[in-house]
């Protein structure tokens, strides 16, 4: 998706979803980052690559706040030239949470992670994260949560 010359990354976002931003996570190269927005009730992520001076965005999803079960997306990191060395990517992973938490404890890859829940939906972004088509341990087995 692109919406123009020289769009800033600002304003990528703003054009992609509308609303207010609730996280941005920055990948440490600086061309890709992962953006959290609130449109009315509904939260987004949004994943953005910068291609020479401009934006554009590689996937954007909306988390449901009817998904209790963790759901996954992950979008490679390299460009074509680079395809010959390990596909890496951005992995993000995300679901509903139930009333009255605040925290949750996500369980990807057999690792554990610390997610805050907002307006009842959490998400986890991991960076420089294997193709899931070339291995048996993607994917999140279970979340648990920490009353408010």
């Amino acid at each position: 998706m692109n919406y123009g010359g020289d769009e800033t990354f600002e304003a990528v976002i703003a054009a992609t979803v509308p609303g207010q931003t609730v996280d941005i996570e920055r990948h440490s190269g600086g061309n890709w980052a992962v953006v959290t927005r609130r449109n009315g009730g509904s939260l987004w992520i949004v994943v953005c690559k910068r291609e020479n001076v401009e934006w554009i965005v590689e996937d954007a999803q909306e988390i449901s706040a009817s998904e209790q079960a963790p759901r996954s997306s992950w979008t490679s990191l390299l460009d074509d030239e680079d395809l010959d060395g390990d596909n890496v990517g951005v992995e993000v992973t995300w679901g509903a949470a139930p009333p009255d938490v605040v925290r949750g404890l996500l369980f990807v890859g057999g690792e554990q992670f610390a997610v805050d829940v907002v307006d009842g939906r959490y998400w986890l972004v991991r960076w420089d994260v294997a193709d899931p088509a070339e291995s048996d341990d993607w994917g999140a087995d279970h979340i648990d949560f920490t009353a408010a």
